[in-house]
């Protein structure tokens, strides 16, 4: 009977442990690289890409960043005198998107959709700029979430921050 009783609080003690794990909320985690840093959640890991200066991925979400250095942009005079609001233009332009620059939050960005392989996602895209360069930022999921992540979305970009 004893026997049966400890092993009937081992069973339920790995049930109870199992299900936390389940259940386990993510926490804040900074990344850092190519002299920026941004908060997000522990539920990302970070990936390499040859058109990217980084990936973050998790199950539901990713930031795709790009660092366009001002002493690369030689052929384009004036290009780090642009504003955030013409840099986020030149992006749309450069890339064919169907969408308008925004203001809000303090934040310059914009909003698209694109599908693919039959799915549909929903980007937030918000440029900022450094000492040395603009920064495009890609925070995406499936359409059908976005709202759920949004906000998020935003409390994420306000947490970069720049070395130079």
């Amino acid at each position: 009977m004893k026997k049966a009783a400890v092993a009937l609080v081992l069973i339920l003690a790995l049930v109870l442990s199992g299900c936390a794990l389940l259940f386990k909320k993510a926490t804040p985690k900074t990344f850092s690289k190519a002299g920026m840093s941004i908060t997000l959640t522990s539920d990302f890991v970070e990936k390499e890409h040859v058109s990217f200066t980084v990936v973050y991925s998790s199950t539901e979400s990713a930031v795709l960043v790009i660092k366009e250095e001002f002493s690369l942009a030689q052929d384009f005079e004036g290009f780090d005198d642009l504003t955030l609001s013409e840099y986020c233009q030149l992006v749309i332009d450069n890339n064919k998107i169907n969408a308008e620059v925004k203001t809000d939050n303090d934040l310059t960005y914009y909003e698209n959709e694109y599908t693919a392989n039959g799915k549909e996602y929903k980007y937030f895209c918000p440029v900022l700029k450094s000492d040395d360069a603009f920064w495009f930022f890609q925070f995406y999921c499936e359409k059908g979430i976005y709202d759920k992540h949004a906000d998020s979305f935003i409390e994420w970009t306000k947490s970069i921050k720049f070395d130079s």
